[in-house]
């Protein structure tokens, strides 16, 4: 879980923050 959301942290600062946050809310389902 740790890896994954270092992951999503790099996938944070390399797309727009609205994008990010999206894809985040996606990844907690998945959770």
């Amino acid at each position: 879980m740790y890896s994954s959301y270092s992951e999503l942290a790099r996938y944070h600062q390399h797309k727009g923050i609205t994008e990010a946050s999206y894809d985040l809310m996606h990844a907690f389902h998945r959770l």
